[in-house]
């Protein structure tokens, strides 16, 4: 399944886009020290926007994959997160 944004990108930036064959695959986030991995692809469950759920290597992160209790994924508390798809770059 591909996801895109719901909305154009502002400024004629581009905006990757990730599909689920990229889960498990080694990322960077902008703004994050530490790589991690692909381990989600999908909508927010509240605005549908496009999120990239990442675990960190180093507790970094600012979840645990879990947002309002809603699940995307699993790992520990302060590794995860659920990212703007633009943030995120393939290592």
């Amino acid at each position: 399944m591909l996801f895109s944004p719901k909305k154009p990108p502002k400024n004629n930036v581009s905006v990757p886009l990730f599909t689920e064959s990229d889960i498990g695959k080694k990322v960077s986030v902008d703004g994050f020290d530490s790589e991690g991995v692909i381990v989600f692809v999908g909508s927010h469950h509240l605005n549908k926007t496009l999120k990239i759920g990442v675990v960190f290597d180093k507790p970094v992160g600012k979840m645990n994959g879990t947002i309002d209790g809603h699940k995307y994924f699993e790992c520990e508390e302060n590794m995860g997160l659920l990212a703007m798809p633009q943030k995120v770059k393939l290592c």
